[in-house]
């Protein structure tokens, strides 16, 4: 083979090998490299980046901290690792086995876990958001409302509202969800959906004796009325001052609104 040729097949492999920078125990890590079996191995700190470990073995090992990013480890045996502090974004995690597992701060971000075996208080204290092939039976209320919530607060209305409506699968008569959907669907623009929803919130803090949430779902209503009608009268008259005044109006509301929702319990 030439120069060229060599180089050119160097670079492909190092292309498509993993990226392991370091390990605590580099035999450990050569070893499940080349072989995908390591059980009980010091794996701590590990560079795997992208690493292909389907069906690997990693029963008891130790992998805290490790940057498994973007790794397939679908149908793996992680039954009893330690993964505390690990990065996962993004990594096949299809059919693994978790039992057992410990994911403290383990950071499961848009991972794909199709079918992987743990249960819902292994992932009390991960990082799961945009996480694919979770049951959303899996997961408390209070996840997917926090998350809603953080969502608005970045700009992120479409996937505020996709929170908001797992969190109402799991508690349809959450007032304060309603609410902060509504606001999601203003922020998009969508104001019949947000009128129809900070209706339902009204509804349900009256029922529920909650004299303040009534109070802020009924603010967030007229006020999403009032632009309406503003912007309609102001298109109608060749202008958008109106307009602008009553989104000015809204935003103010909204902001107190939001303080609301994240000091009041859902």
């Amino acid at each position: 083979m030439g120069t060229a040729m060599r180089s050119v097949a160097w670079g492909l492999a190092i292309a498509l090998w993993p990226i392991a920078v370091w390990a605590e125990n580099p035999e450990d890590l050569q070893r499940l490299l080349t072989t995908r079996q390591c059980e009980r191995c010091d794996l701590q700190d590990s560079g795997l980046v992208l690493a292909r470990l389907s069906g690997a073995r990693l029963t008891g090992s130790n992998l805290q901290r490790a940057n498994l990013s973007g790794a397939d480890l679908s149908g793996a045996d992680l039954r009893q690792t330690d993964l505390r502090g690990a990065s996962l974004q993004r990594a096949n995690l299809a059919g693994a086995n978790l039992t057992g597992a410990r994911l403290d701060g383990v950071d499961l971000r848009e991972a794909w876990l199709t079918e992987a075996i743990l249960t819902p208080q292994q992932l009390a204290l991960a990082h799961i958001q945009g996480a694919q092939g979770l049951d959303v039976t899996a997961l408390p209320f209070e996840r997917y409302q926090a998350w809603g919530i953080e969502a608005i607060q970045a700009g992120r209305f479409e996937r505020a509202i996709s929170y908001f409506d797992l969190a109402l699968q799991r508690n349809p008569k959450s007032a304060s969800t309603y609410l902060s959907r509504a606001i999601a669907y203003q922020g998009l623009g969508r104001s019949e959906q947000a009128i129809a929803d900070a209706q339902a919130a009204e509804q349900l803090y009256k029922s529920q004796q909650n004299p303040e949430g009534e109070k802020r779902s009924q603010e967030l209503r007229t006020t999403i009325v009032a632009a309406q009608e503003r912007v309609a009268s102001s298109g109608s008259n060749g202008g958008n001052g109106g307009g602008s005044a009553a989104l000015a109006v809204l935003t103010g509301i909204v902001q107190g609104v939001l303080p609301f929702l994240l000091g009041f319990p859902f």
